[in-house]
């Protein structure tokens, strides 16, 4: 199964080896996201280490794991024409996630591995709870 990672999930996977780690380690899913993903989760950096409580070489190491396993798309290589559809659908809920939905539509409606509540006010893209991931994950051995 493809699907695309939004930055709360791989910051997830950073802080603690739960489950959002198991579903990127895993290999049973062909995860993508964006560039401004990995900028995010950069940006928070040490918001993370503090979190997770670990050092800098822990994070980077833990970083290369977690990367290693997501296929990281330039959101510059999207058409026009799939952000603006991205912005109607959800940049009035949360413009953050434009670039994931986006990324979805251009990938023909993959779905956003989300725990954001708010996504679901938007009907366009199918979102996937950790926890609807964890469930498949186990049904596929």
């Amino acid at each position: 199964m493809e699907i695309i990672a939004d930055t709360n999930r791989i910051i997830a996977a950073l802080i603690k080896d739960g489950a959002s780690r198991k579903i990127i380690l895993s290999g049973k899913f062909t995860i993508y996201t964006v560039e401004f993903g990995v900028k995010e989760v950069k940006k928070y950096r040490q918001l993370i280490k503090k979190k997770a409580g670990i050092t800098d070489g822990q994070l980077d190491a833990v970083m290369s794991s977690l990367l290693s396993k997501i296929i990281v798309m330039n959101e510059r290589g999207i058409a026009a024409e799939k952000i603006f559809q991205a912005v109607k659908i959800i940049g009035h809920i949360d413009k953050d996630d434009v670039p994931f939905v986006a990324l979805s539509l251009a990938l023909g409606k993959m779905p956003v591995w989300t725990d954001d509540k708010h996504f679901k006010a938007q009907r366009a893209i199918k979102a996937l709870t950790t926890n609807r991931l964890a469930k498949l994950m186990q049904l596929q051995g």
